[in-house]
């Protein structure tokens, strides 16, 4: 932190003091994230929506299965009653045609989507974190010792033992 501030100081004294401008806001990072967690989670929900979908269909495919089953079953029943040979189960699995998922790799993109949104919201949530405690400790040390601009930079040592001594807090 001593350091941050020394050459901080030494950079404000050897430039113009308005060219250089600390900036403690977080609107670009969080913009930045906002937009990159807005498209995977995008992304997500298309995969979800397919995958609502698919299960909609399944359902729906397995309850006319089993309701072809219980007719073949009954009708093989009374055939057998009847002394003739009974009907195979074969002709049901052609007669309906199984659901498919509509992404390419089926559950293996909905995963992958949502362990790439869980990944990049925690690092996201790091990094802004570790940003906003960075500048805060700034801050505080800056508005805590302020730093006097002198005149010319020949007065400025090259070395850090000329910064403002800053104790953490």
């Amino acid at each position: 932190m001593n350091v941050l501030l020394a050459e901080l100081a030494l950079s404000t004294k050897c430039q113009h003091a308005a060219s250089i401008r600390l900036e403690l806001g977080i609107k670009q990072s969080l913009e930045r994230s906002m937009k990159a967690l807005i498209g995977t989670v995008d992304e997500l929900n298309k995969a979800v929506n397919a995958y609502g979908e698919y299960t909609v269909e399944k359902q729906k495919y397995e309850t006319m299965h089993n309701n072809l089953m219980q007719k073949r079953q009954t009708e093989n029943e009374a055939r057998v009653t009847r002394g003739e040979p009974p009907l195979t189960m074969e002709d049901i699995k052609r007669q309906l045609k199984q659901p498919q998922m509509q992404t390419k790799y089926g559950m293996l993109d909905l995963l992958l989507n949502a362990l790439d949104t869980d990944a990049f919201t925690t690092y996201q949530i790091q990094m802004t974190t570790n940003e906003n405690v960075a500048k805060l400790h700034l801050s505080q040390a800056v508005s805590a010792q302020p730093v006097v601009v002198a005149a010319s930079s020949a007065a400025i040592g090259t070395s850090a033992a000329n910064a403002p001594n800053l104790e953490r807090r």
